[in-house]
């Protein structure tokens, strides 16, 4: 097969999607053509037009025959597919995590690197947002359309090389050829490892701990903003090692409630202190008798339902008087704060692995650090966009509020360091996340429509129109004024069902 391509164009740690990119520019080949001629033999026995995704997968290259595709690129791809990703997951090796995890499923690329015809597995990093070599900040979405290109050799997202469906180029060697494709990278790419080093464990004694999905290389380079120290000879005798029996379970979860009321308490002592009234007004759904619901006072409206999402509750309103966060599961793992669960046992599983002989004191340290920082973050995140949607009488879809989430969850690494066999220090690497000054600046007192002497004392003199209240009432007298009640205060209540909407 004479092809038209050259190994100097392949450069150090360049994912396959540059490499095969470049080689149907230089040879004026359809994607499918080449993968169909190339490909391995349940590939070539494909019947129709259409291959399947899994055949065009850049991370292990499984559709392609690694023998022809060596032969016409004078180089073994997949040795060096393997060998690229495995040096940058190695010092991520303490993770139980598939080295495809450490990388985005989407393409995203640096615009002066792409225009130099090299896209590199350091883009590919999910731990990273910015290139390494030139230090701007990546793209994972086309500028012109905002769609996501997909990593796969596909022209699900692609139309002629290194241009998306929608008609722009994310690179133009129309006019250049492949002149670019000579530059060296060779002392770029030594100087973007050498800004690697930094989260590498120099020290075996040394480990980090933080979840992958919120996670980004700068928390490696911040400052740390605490440090646990554990005075070893009181703790071996009063801490119990962690076990993975119900009873660590247990503690947790009462570990988290008390973190939750902390900040709970925190925010109606502070934020809320003016707005409780507003609270109980929206809460016990209280109006006037004959009138409909009054404006909802934004404060009251952020806390309300921070509150409802963070713990997952059915209802915004009061179902009754008792606490509405219960006891403790029999069986499995279960906190509070319902939103963030998951997480939370991520880490608790990836903590208990890699630190047998860790106690409670240090886990609950972690634990609670996270739930505090992102209770906080989430609570800002719902003022943010507390007028505009309490004014409209409603709330956001549930994919904003899991955005919301993504915002609110810290951005923190622990690096952990042991002796004798037992945790020493745990340093915290924190990076600060602007999301609290944005929603105070918009909400001020005056955005409260319930501030006067006045309108607390109505709202004080406010009947309930609870649904439970509201259903007795029919059962006791079926008229068709308490019908009405009944609709109206339903069809009230469903315009804030996150699921809605």
């Amino acid at each position: 097969m004479n092809v038209v391509w050259r190994t100097e164009w392949i450069k150090p740690y360049e994912t396959p999607w540059t490499i095969l990119e470049k080689f149907i520019f230089a040879n004026s080949i359809e994607r499918n053509d080449l993968l169909r001629s190339i490909g391995i033999k349940e590939v070539q026995e494909l019947k129709g037009s259409v291959i399947g995704n899994k055949w065009k997968d850049l991370f292990n290259l499984s559709g392609f025959d690694n023998v022809k595709l060596s032969n016409i690129l004078g180089s073994n791809l997949v040795h060096m597919n393997n060998v690229n990703i495995t040096s940058l997951t190695l010092p991520l090796n303490n993770f139980r995590i598939p080295n495809k995890n450490w990388f985005n499923g989407h393409l995203s690329w640096c615009e002066s690197c792409i225009g130099d015809g090299y896209h590199s597995w350091f883009h590919q990093f999910t731990l990273l947002n910015t290139c390494l070599i030139h230090n701007t900040p990546l793209l994972d979405k086309c500028p012109s359309c905002q769609t996501q290109i997909p990593f796969l050799f596909s022209d699900s997202r692609l139309s002629s090389p290194f241009t998306c469906k929608c008609g722009y180029m994310l690179a133009d060697f129309a006019h250049r050829r492949w002149r670019e494709w000579d530059k060296n990278y060779d002392t770029l790419i030594h100087n973007a490892l050498e800004k690697l080093k930094v989260f590498k464990n120099t020290d075996l004694a040394e480990k980090w701990l933080f979840l992958p999905k919120y996670a980004n290389m700068d928390m490696f380079k911040v400052k740390p903003s605490t440090h646990f120290y554990r005075d070893r000879l009181s703790q071996m005798t009063k801490e119990k090692i962690i076990s993975s029996e119900q009873d660590i379970y247990t503690r947790i979860y009462l570990e988290n409630k008390n973190i939750f009321r902390s900040i709970e308490k925190y925010l109606l002592n502070h934020y809320l202190i003016g707005h409780r009234h507003c609270i109980k007004q929206l809460s016990e759904l209280k109006k006037e008798e004959g009138k409909e619901f009054p404006a909802i006072c934004p404060y009251a409206y952020a806390y309300i339902f921070w509150r409802k999402s963070i713990l997952s509750l059915n209802y915004f309103y009061r179902t009754n008087r008792g606490c509405d966060i219960g006891d403790p599961p029999r069986k499995g793992f279960e906190v509070p704060t319902k939103l963030i669960q998951e997480e939370l046992h991520t880490l608790l599983n990836e903590f208990v692995r890699q630190y047998s002989n860790a106690t409670e004191i240090e886990l609950n340290y972690i634990m609670n650090k996270l739930t505090a920082h992102f209770c906080l973050n989430f609570f800002h995140e719902w003022l943010n966009l507390a007028i505009e949607f309490s004014e409209n009488m409603t709330v956001p879809g549930w994919r904003q509020i899991v955005r919301m989430k993504d915002n609110s969850f810290p951005r923190i690494a622990f690096k952990i360091n042991i002796m004798d066999k037992h945790i020493n220090t745990i340093i915290c690497h924190e990076l600060p996340q602007q999301i609290g000054g944005t929603g105070l600046s918009k909400i001020n007192n005056s955005c409260c429509p319930n501030q006067t002497k006045k309108i607390r004392k109505k709202i004080r003199e406010m009947d309930s129109y609870l649904p439970l209240q509201n259903a007795i009432k029919l059962f006791e007298n079926p008229s068709v004024e308490n019908k009405n009640l009944l609709y109206y205060v339903d069809n009230y209540i469903s315009r804030f069902n996150f699921l809605n909407f």
